[in-house]
């Protein structure tokens, strides 16, 4: 209620380290989250399948972002 109404469902490959030694976990996964999010980091992949949620289809995508 009150929010937008879903365009799309992007997915994409994420992979995760470990928070090194002596690092706060909760800030480290933050951050990492933050950065995955928005395909800002070398540990998110290229989306590989978009799905409209208006036309209720979905296609493979060969490198998009």
């Amino acid at each position: 209620a009150g929010g937008a109404a879903l365009r799309e469902i992007r997915l994409y490959q994420v992979t995760l380290d470990f928070a090194p030694p002596g690092v706060d976990p909760v800030a480290f996964y933050k951050n990492v989250m933050e950065k995955t999010r928005d395909h800002d980091a070398p540990s998110a992949w290229p989306t590989f399948y978009i799905y409209d949620a208006l036309r209720r289809t979905g296609e493979f995508v060969k490198g998009a972002r």
